[in-house]
């Protein structure tokens, strides 16, 4: 186990990192290495991604502290091809839901026109909008 370049000022990431290999690999390390080996740990990727929700909170419950992590936003990653049929299939229906509502409303509109001016296209029926 890691003990002999141990340093109170030396994150806890790191010596974590030692700690798990060899001694005589964790030794090895010059005072440069461990540096550059520590800003690599401390400017990893998904620290810097930004998220569109990026909620956290620590909590303490009886004697021990936890914490809760809520990451949200875009999907970045590229998609896989049963991913991209559905999310296709999804846009279709999608559409077609929109296109219908808007017909439904248009015609709608349409009818209240026709009972506002007086038009009626089949005696003693009516759909009893107006």
């Amino acid at each position: 186990m890691y003990r002999i370049k141990h340093d109170a000022a030396r994150p806890s990431h790191l010596e974590r990192l030692l700690a798990s290999m060899p001694p005589d690999v964790a030794d090895s390390f010059t005072e440069e290495q461990l540096d550059s080996i520590n800003r690599s740990l401390t400017s990893a990727h998904w620290q810097q991604c930004s998220h569109s929700l990026d909620l956290r909170f620590t909590f303490r419950l009886w004697r021990y502290r936890y914490y809760l992590v809520l990451l949200g936003g875009r999907n970045r990653r590229a998609l896989s091809r049963l991913q991209y049929r559905l999310g296709r299939l999804w846009l279709a229906l999608a559409v077609m839901v929109f296109m219908m509502l808007c017909m439904l409303l248009g015609l709608t509109g349409l009818y209240v026109v026709k009972s506002a001016l007086g038009v009626d296209l089949f005696s003693a029926f009516s759909l009893g909008l107006w």
